[in-house]
């Protein structure tokens, strides 16, 4: 009986185990984003947001902070670029975008980001 236990309690454990190292052993395929330009003047612009993607079921592109039209899910594929359209900056400061694709494909998740900056009429770094 006692042994019966404890091959039961084992196999218990090592189900539980390859459970967990499944999903973490699982590759996650990397996403890596790049922008067309990686700083823009005060007058804002266009700048191509490109992502190289690895067997992904769901994408969605995000922008920090928001940039009108940009945020989105679309289908996925091996390549894929959108544009954000920045505004003039009308402020001293310099502004910092993040721009990031997530992927989903089953549990698995990954994403990747660029970051653009914007400079301000002053071409300053502030604080906050």
């Amino acid at each position: 009986m006692r042994t019966r236990k404890a091959v039961a309690i084992v196999s218990a454990a090592l189900g539980l185990i390859g459970f967990v190292i499944a999903p973490a052993g699982a590759a996650v395929k990397p996403v890596t984003v790049t922008a067309s330009a990686p700083s823009l003047s005060d007058s804002g612009g266009s700048v191509t947001i490109r992502a190289t993607v690895e067997s992904a079921k769901t994408c969605a592109w995000r922008s920090s902070p928001e940039v009108k039209g940009f945020d989105g899910s679309v289908k996925c594929s091996t390549k894929l670029s959108r544009v954000a359209k920045l505004p003039t900056n009308t402020t001293m400061c310099v502004k910092r975008f993040t721009f990031s694709l997530d992927t989903l494909s089953g549990n698995v998740k990954a994403s990747g980001s660029a970051i653009v900056t914007e400079a301000g009429t002053m071409k300053m770094v502030c604080a906050g």
